[in-house]
């Protein structure tokens, strides 16, 4: 393992401090989710909007994995985000995670995945999450007692936007509507050009044909 010299300023002696290693990519740990899950390279590319030559290059860490691209990883095989990350050989390390700064609590989600923007009672920021992306905002799951009861107390960080994200499709995204609903749902092209169909996972429903203000991916939900 390297060391990096480091100045003591009480003796002018250099300290050597080991340096982490950085993760090594591990193809074949993704290589059994897909087996397990009876699932092709060529199908998770299409679920991810990738070509399956850029998953194949991220996956084998020749291309750096996005932490959105993660975390939809995490949730299509039900495994932690940070093992996604880290056998992709992105480093989650402790020492990276301290650098990321606070990000602000803007609202909370209710049992219907309603979005509240209003401020949380003691709860004015929250930690980043291992992989900082500039422009962050925080949510509340307050779902107790609800069809999404175990999301309660979770975190879900979004970066809003002024329209459409391009990437919105087939995420999960705080969207407003036309009508100025504003709610966490899962957004895909609708019917009609321009409009887009809405499904609640907390209750299965979906809503065809909206006309959207603004759709913000959710990259990062910490349990």
């Amino acid at each position: 393992m390297h060391s990096t010299p480091a100045v003591s300023y009480s003796t002018g002696m250099p300290k050597y401090i080991k340096t982490p290693k950085k993760p090594k990519p591990n193809y074949k740990w993704f290589e059994h989710l897909l087996k397990d899950a009876q699932l092709s390279q060529r199908e998770l590319a299409r679920r991810l909007h990738l070509d399956p030559g850029g998953l194949n290059r991220r996956l084998k860490g020749r291309a750096r994995l996005k932490l959105e691209e993660a975390a939809e990883i995490a949730r299509l095989f039900n495994v932690p985000v940070d093992d996604v990350l880290t056998n992709a050989g992105v480093d989650i390390s402790e020492q990276e995670a301290k650098k990321g700064k606070a990000v602000p609590m803007v609202g909370w989600i209710d049992g219907v995945m309603g979005v509240h923007i209003e401020k949380v009672k003691g709860l004015r920021s929250v930690a980043a999450p291992p992989v900082p992306i500039a422009g962050l905002k925080a949510l509340r799951f307050q779902t107790a007692m609800s069809q999404v009861d175990e999301l309660d107390g979770a975190i879900a960080y979004y970066r809003p936007t002024g329209d459409v994200d391009p990437d919105a499709i087939g995420k999960q995204c705080v969207v407003t509507t036309a009508a100025g609903e504003v709610a966490l749902l899962v957004v895909r092209p609708g019917y009609q050009r321009g409009r887009y169909n809405l499904t609640n996972r907390a209750t299965g429903q979906t809503t065809t044909d909206v006309v959207l203000e603004s759709a913000a991916r959710v990259v990062w939900i910490q349990l």
